[in-house]
């Protein structure tokens, strides 16, 4: 393999000539220097010059005037391809680009040939060693990289290094797409476009940097920016002509994630969304935060079933981190968290699962049970959902110590749900790949310690005790199926993805489109909650809860629809306490006898019923009967009944008094008529 090197000069009269020397010291595998001198005024050109003359090997280009780093190294490329045309070099040979200040070493550069013959690579790119770069240039470098990794759907850790080693043909081919540039911004472009293009790139060898030299301002990386973005755009549709259906695949991709970003900022717009789970966020945050920033982190929500409802450790993260902000954003808090723990999860999988494929994300998104996550607003699932997929990327990359912080982190934020997910993958893992045992026992056996802690925590929540192990079994069951089956579903895709036999991507297709389908006809996902994209948060209440009626610190028994429990957000607010927490199975909607619903107002201490009109036209049930029953022999008095009809709100403490106290579960065992 011939290998050239291509050394641009501005102005380096007292670093080139030692650059150039340690290069020509090299021998092999050095072939051809070629030196170009970009419009120098203090002398470089002579000196370079003088340094050539006699060197068959060493060839300089020149600038009348200086024209910027990229069209240097742009000059040094065409005399490159020219060499490729005439068949003196061959597109499989190497050219290199090393800067002439002095701040890469030239010793280094067979290490990186070596690595780019023996990984069979197209490209090596050298990420720079930081270690003498001040905190605001690394910090402006990440940005940079990360935006360079966003456009060429490969992860850089530094896109804007000069040290690079290309094959001569994947370079000739990038700059088809980018044949002029300005300033700095070539090493970007050329990164995207060989990304897109789909060569084999390398950015993890490091090049050690001798001395800080950076010339780069502000202006250059917003220019670098839109660079980027114009060589994707510029590769793009370059593929697309050539490949209609992928120009097909892309509008429907497109259309997806449009609809999803939709969706997304729909959501954001809404100080209070409306689904079937997000007011449990919301009132969680609200107590966190208030307890928080009056120097206290509370176990316990004094507002909910009477105080023993539990705020930690379901969702500890996402409802912390909403509740620091809540003195300031107010509800948005928790629902830009929401978003946020959205917009991650598809950038996770995105980069981690489905190799930077938006046609494969695109699938995933189409899972219904993603968009149902999203419109019933089950934040902690969400976050626990993206802390699992850290997870299960730490694992694969071998990072074990983040591997133990993701694990603990997904599962203890939703347990119940996470914690036998990603057991059931650790189980797989482990079977699957016998180097891994070791390791995955180091993370997982000690975090058997915080997490059964949390175990035994969490099934303390008054809402298992009150309802039968049948009952919540069957709603588990109900629960974690779809949440396994988005958990999985980048695994498929990436499999589906990687295979070659036609037939078998072909099965893989309809066996997609049949779990599709199922999810989204036969599992009753018709997406109840997108009528919160919708819905306004209005305070029904708010003339109820300044009136006399209202009485703070009553226990409430507050009956409303699902996704519709703005009354008991705002009722705790103001002092309230509700006999249930925000958990469909602590409501207990359903049909009383009278004995039976005078049992349970007296095991919840209940003081005060609010029924909602909404409630009592969807539901079809009984309570209200029995309450007018109760109330027509003197148990139970009317004092208030919204004017509009909204809600009417019953004195429920004689009709509870005199009732022996019985368990929640054999409240509803009762008969008509035992006492």
């Amino acid at each position: 393999m011939k290998t050239v090197v291509v050394v641009p000069v501005y102005n380096e009269r007292r670093t080139v000539i030692s650059v150039l020397n340690s290069l020509r010291a090299l021998g092999d595998p050095l072939g051809e220097i070629v030196v170009v001198n970009d419009g120098s005024t203090d002398g470089s050109g002579e000196i370079i010059a003088d340094w050539a003359k006699g060197q068959e090997q060493v060839i300089v280009l020149s600038h009348p005037v200086n024209r910027g780093y990229s069209e240097a190294l742009l000059t040094g490329f065409r005399h490159v391809l020219d060499k490729v045309e005439s068949g003196q070099l061959s597109p499989s040979d190497a050219v290199v680009t090393i800067d002439a200040d002095g701040q890469h070493d030239p010793s280094e550069l067979p290490g990186f040939l070596k690595t780019l013959e023996e990984q069979r690579l197209d490209v090596v790119w050298a990420r720079r060693d930081f270690s003498l770069y001040p905190w605001f240039k690394r910090f402006g470098n990440r940005i940079m990289s990360a935006m360079g990794s966003l456009f060429a759907g490969y992860p850089f850790k530094d896109v804007e290094s000069g040290y690079c080693v290309f094959r001569i043909g994947a370079l000739g081919d990038a700059l088809r797409y980018q044949n002029r540039d300005s300033r700095y911004s070539l090493s970007l472009t050329l990164a995207v476009a060989l990304a897109r293009l789909g060569y084999k790139i390398s950015n993890d060898p490091v090049a050690s940097v001798k001395v800080f030299r950076s010339r780069t301002r502000i202006v250059d990386g917003l220019w670098d920016t839109l660079a980027a973005a114009n060589a994707w755009a510029k590769v793009t549709l370059a593929r697309l002509r050539s490949r209609p259906e992928l120009m097909l695949r892309l509008a429907l991709g497109a259309l997806v994630l449009a609809g999803t970003l939709a969706v997304l900022v729909l959501i954001a717009l809404k100080r209070i969304y409306l689904g079937l789970d997000s007011i449990n966020n919301y009132a969680h945050v609200w107590y966190i935060s208030k307890h928080i920033y009056s120097g206290s982190l509370p176990m316990h929500v004094q507002n909910l079933d009477n105080g023993a409802a539990l705020t930690y450790p379901y969702a500890f993260v996402p409802w912390t981190l909403a509740a620091l902000f809540y003195p300031v954003l107010g509800d948005y808090a928790v629902t830009l968290t929401m978003v946020l723990g959205a917009v991650l999860v598809l950038f996770v999988v995105y980069r981690a699962f489905l190799g930077s494929r938006a046609w494969l994300l695109m699938f995933f998104v189409l899972v219904p049970f993603f968009l149902q996550g999203l419109l019933n607003f089950q934040m902690p699932f969400i976050w626990a959902l993206l802390f699992g997929y850290l997870y299960v990327w730490a694992i694969e990359k071998r990072s074990f110590v983040w591997a133990f912080l993701w694990l603990v982190l997904s599962a203890g934020n939703h347990l119940v749900i996470m914690g036998p997910i990603l057991a059931a993958y650790t189980i797989y893992v482990y079977w699957r790949e016998p180097t891994l045992r070791k390791s995955l026992i180091w993370i997982c056996v000690p975090a058997l310690v915080p997490l059964g802690t949390l175990a035994w925590h969490t099934l303390s929540v008054p809402t298992v005790a009150e309802n039968s192990p049948v009952t919540i079994f069957r709603i588990y069951l109900m629960t974690i199926a779809p949440r396994a089956t988005l958990f999985a579903s980048p695994f498929a895709f990436r499999k589906f993805a990687s295979l070659q036999c036609v037939g078998a991507r072909y099965f893989m297709g309809w066996m997609g489109a049949c779990l599709l389908l199922a999810g989204t006809v036969g599992a009753n996902f018709a997406y109840p909650g997108y009528s919160g994209l919708l819905a306004q948060a209005n305070n029904d209440y708010q003339e109820y809860l300044k009136s006399d009626a209202f009485v703070t610190g009553a226990v409430y028994r507050i009956v409303e629809s699902p996704g519709h429990e703005l009354g008991q957000y705002y009722s705790i607010q103001q002092g309230a306490v509700l006999s249930n927490e925000f958990f469909d199975e602590s409501y207990f909607r359903r049909d009383w006898t009278e004995a039976s619903y005078r049992c349970y107002l007296s095991a919840k201490s209940v003081d005060f019923v609010v029924l909602s009109e909404d409630y009592l036209q969807r539901y079809h049930k009984n309570e209200g009967d029995i309450i007018e029953s109760l109330r027509a022999q003197g148990l139970v008095r009317l004092i208030y009944e919204d004017p509009r009809g909204r809600f009417i709100v019953y004195d429920v403490k004689a009709a509870r008094s005199n009732f022996e106290k019985h368990s929640v579960q054999e409240c509803i065992g009762l008969e008509n008529g035992v006492k």
